[in-house]
């Protein structure tokens, strides 16, 4: 949890994402920036961790360009971070309607 939260606090300050992850994740997908590409509800691609997955990115309260976590799956510790997210309105969307 100390690391994530550490790599946040990088991001947060002006840090590129990718470069963060590259460095300090532990996951295969680290190596790539942390990049998941095009996700969907339900999706298996990340295997026990897709229901963290999907009740984080589909939050209509996540923002999206927002770093959001640490969050703990039995793989270990997560950042998200949603560059683009389509069906899921964001609680300002809703109250401007």
């Amino acid at each position: 949890e100390k690391d994530a939260l550490a790599a946040k606090k990088r991001v947060k300050a002006g840090e590129e994402f990718r470069k963060v992850a590259k460095e300090v994740s532990t996951s295969p997908e680290g190596q790539l920036g942390g990049v998941l590409g095009t996700m969907k509800p339900g999706m298996k691609l990340l295997g026990e961790a897709n229901a963290l997955f999907d009740q984080v990115a589909y939050d209509p309260k996540t923002k999206v360009g927002e770093v959001v976590g640490p969050f703990e799956s039995k793989f270990g510790w997560h950042l998200f971070l949603i560059e683009k997210r389509t069906g899921v309105d964001s609680v300002t969307d809703k109250k401007d309607q």
